[in-house]
């Protein structure tokens, strides 16, 4: 097959390379029309019981998919006139903002926020801010009057009285159209918000989903920045490492070609591009890259033996078909297991990557070599600039490691250093290490808009929903709202539980109200009629009770997200429930917090399994591609469980978590570090197997005619990552500072490590080779 597709390659080179251009010309449109798609959904593991559970009852039960916007008055408090005029006209905004559930948004001046007191003859319910209000002394008097009696100081108002909240929910679909909504449009129309009622009076603050999309969006328009300055830096290195600028040219137009490739078969698939996934296509130009220098390596080889550039050509590819198809296939099964994770984001990342591969395979292993048949300028002896070209004593040096006590002592070191990593590696934290967005900088706005709300408000942005499921007609009943009472209690009394709010307490304070607010009888009373008097008074669109009292919420909120926060509090409401049963009963969970949990859960349940398939994979394709010989594939894939030990204990000492943004990296780092050992290994076995060489003449030679395109694409690669350490979002400089040290160590690996491996693996033929040495010296 490897010379039919050669004679198909060569033998028609113009029509191959007038094929290339014309799909690079169909991609690049296709790319053009590639949308954002910033879904909730595909940020969630669906099949998880939490996120059922969210689903469920995602009809009753709000908070997962929160707006919050604060208006905060600079001067003075929310009980001016223009200070309410002004909160007004931002609760009708996002009002009619697509995809707001106006049944379930909440500020002082939505009709389903109200106060309840006692009157002659009963409870009189009435809203905070009635129609009748009229902008005087009198009725700004009333406003106040009324907060303090709806007891909502700490969650719609500020504690300090200088704030307040306009609270609503989105929806995945507009109700009107059935349509997903745009995240993006969603937050350029909260950003315009705050553009044109930000002044020197009052500051407005926005958090939630959306508006954290379109801060990522707005973060991530810096990547074609740091994708042109990856290309310049990349051009540079392989100019360094050729010496022809032409060379260098076509190595670049045919890795930005697969880049082409990829986001244009994305976008002609429907596919959208997610924020999170934007780095696949800078790991495709990295990959691109790797196996381009190969090519060129070879196509050096050959021109300085003396072959045309035809000729040259023509062996690179017959050189590399095969373990480039190897180092290939193991990159996509790699990127594949990410398939195993049930997060709409990370497949997609999984299936972008693949493709991209599947284009890099393509367009480095046969359209690079078809386009170096015409550079005619480095025919004899190249013009190689390169100091590693002409530093024979380096790879005399690195040869080294093969011999007895250079290779023991490295084996020994690297087994020292993966024990330590392992053990750093196990206080690496599953979720976010870091209050607020853990994708964005502290100092981001907003970072500093989480901060303004969570210090003034109890009801902050993070909130676990408990719902307590019962029968009919069961928020009239004694019993049912002493259990949620009680588990309230618990949570109340739990380490980092800002506020409790469920339909029992609201309950007990409308009693109170009964009582002319008498302290003592905040409580759950048996009383007749005294639980239904007060339960009515608590409208469905609270969001504390459905029409017919099946379904009631806890809401618990939280001073952070942290992944211990959430675990302890779940480990509450999980331990309540298995020591105490009965109904209602309470289900997990719904709310930012609940949707977290699923995350992390589903985070620790598969990362071990998606590692497990990695290496798996990743072996059998080494396996087959280094002509089934275990010894080597082992050479090639131990370095690699190093740096995936390394990467562990790099988290933790870095204050990395392991969540959705940083889950994919090992799978990544591991899918391309396999390209280094793969072409050495194979030239090794070549020079052995088929041209008879000793064991130390082989590997010498091979490290010579390889060693120079690993270090170079190591460092090619580490390059093109480094440069999203300067980015403006928190999780992509995680991301790079990994993958960099990832790269490096991996690279490392394959010419130091690996040898040293191969030492002891191919004992006998080392041994051998030796002996063969010292009896020619004597």
């Amino acid at each position: 097959m490897t010379a039919w597709l050669e004679n198909l390659c060569f033998g028609h080179r113009r029509l191959w390379l007038v094929l290339w251009v014309l799909i690079t010309l169909a991609a690049g449109y296709a790319a053009s029309h590639l949308k954002i798609d910033a879904s909730f959904e595909k940020q969630v593991p669906l099949q998880h019981p939490y996120i059922q559970t969210l689903l469920k009852y995602e009809a009753f039960v709000t908070g997962a998919n929160r707006i919050t916007v604060a208006v905060r008055a600079k001067q003075g408090s929310i009980y001016d006139a223009e200070f309410l005029e002004i909160l007004k006209k931002v609760n009708d905004e996002v009002f009619f903002i697509s995809g707001v559930n106006r049944t379930t948004m909440r500020s002082i001046w939505t009709p389903n926020v109200r106060y309840t007191e006692s009157v002659e003859g009963g409870l009189e319910s009435q809203a905070i801010i009635p129609q009748s209000y009229t902008p005087t002394p009198a009725g700004i008097d009333m406003v106040r009057r009324n907060v303090l009696r709806g007891d909502l100081i700490g969650s719609l108002v500020s504690r300090d009285g200088t704030a307040a909240m306009v609270v609503g929910e989105l929806r995945d679909k507009d109700f009107q159209t059935g349509q997903p909504i745009n995240y993006v449009d969603v937050a350029e129309k909260l950003n315009d918000i705050r553009k044109r009622y930000d002044s020197d009076k009052v500051q407005i603050h926005i958090i939630g989903y959306a508006p954290l999309v379109g801060a990522i969006v707005e973060g991530a328009q810096v990547v074609l920045l740091f994708f042109a300055i990856s290309v310049v830096l990349t051009l540079m290195l392989v100019w360094w490492y050729t010496g022809s600028w032409k060379m260098s040219l076509l190595l670049l137009s045919t890795s930005v070609t697969t880049v082409i490739w990829q986001l244009g078969l994305t976008g002609a698939s429907g596919v959208g591009m997610n924020p999170l996934s934007a780095i696949v296509p800078f790991l495709i130009f990295a990959i691109s890259v790797s196996h381009g220098i190969q090519v060129l390596n070879m196509q050096l080889e050959g021109l300085s033996e003396g072959m045309t550039p035809l000729d040259a050509a023509r062996n690179a590819f017959r050189s590399l078909f095969a373990p480039g198809i190897s180092a290939l296939a193991a990159n996509v099964i790699g990127f594949g297991t990410l398939l195993f994770i049930p997060i709409g984001v990370i497949r997609d990342i999984a299936l972008m990557a693949a493709v991209g591969v599947a284009v890099v395979s393509v367009c480095k292993l046969t359209v690079l070599p078809v386009l170096l048949t015409y550079v005619r300028e480095t025919s004899g002896k190249p013009k190689v600039g390169n100091a590693l070209t002409r530093s024979e004593w380096l790879w005399n040096a690195l040869a080294k490691t093969t011999d007895l006590p250079v290779a023991s002592a490295l084996v020994v070191g690297s087994l020292v250093l993966g024990i330590a990593a392992a053990m750093v590696g196990q206080h690496r934290v599953v979720g976010d290490t870091h209050a607020g967005a853990s994708e964005l900088y502290p100092n981001s706005v907003y970072n500093r808009d989480i901060e303004a709300i969570v210090s003034r408000f109890d009801l902050s942005s993070d909130v676990l929903v408990v719902v307590a499921a019962a029968v009919r007609d069961s928020c009239f009943e004694y019993e049912p709202l002493r259990r949620i009472d009680r588990l309230s209690w618990e949570l109340t009394h739990t380490e980092g539980v800002r506020a409790v709010v469920s339909l029992a307490s609201v309950i007990k304070n409308i009693n109170a109200a009964l009582h002319e607010g008498n302290p003592k009888h905040v409580a759950l009373q048996k009383g007749p009629g005294l639980i239904p008097l007060a339960a009515d008074n608590v409208p469905a669109a609270s969001g504390l009770r459905n029409l017919d009292c099946t379904v009631m919420p806890i809401y618990i909120f939280a001073g952070d997200h942290k992944a211990q926060t959430i675990t302890r509090l779940l480990d509450t409401v999980k331990a309540f429930s298995a020591n105490n049963p009965g109904m209602p009963t309470f289900e997990l969970a719904a709310g930012p917090l609940g949707v977290d949990g699923a995350v992390n859960e589903t985070v620790v349940a598969t990362e071990p399994k998606m590692l497990m398939w990695v290496y798996i994979a990743v072996t059998i394709v080494t396996f087959l591609g280094l002509r089934r010989s275990w010894r080597a594939t082992l050479c090639v894939i131990l370095p690699l469980v190093l740096v995936t030990l390394l990467a562990d204990a790099m988290m933790a000492v870095l204050d990395i978590g392991l969540r959705v943004a940083t889950l994919p990296v090992t799978a990544l780092g591991v899918g391309i570090g396999v390209d280094y050992g793969v072409y050495t290994f194979s030239r090794f076995l070549h020079l052995r197997q088929d041209d008879g060489l000793g064991f130390h003449e082989a590997y010498g030679t091979a490290l010579r005619e390889t060693g120079r395109a690993v270090v170079i694409t190591g460092l090619t690669l580490s390059v093109s990552v480094a440069t999203w350490a300067f980015s403006l979002l928190r999780y992509q400089a995680d991301l790079g500072i990994m993958l960099t040290v990832m790269f490096m160590f991996s690279m490392f690996g394959a010419i130091l490590l690996s040898p040293a491996l191969a030492r002891f693996f191919f004992w006998r033929d080392a041994n051998t080779s030796s002996q063969a040495r010292e009896k020619a010296k004597a």
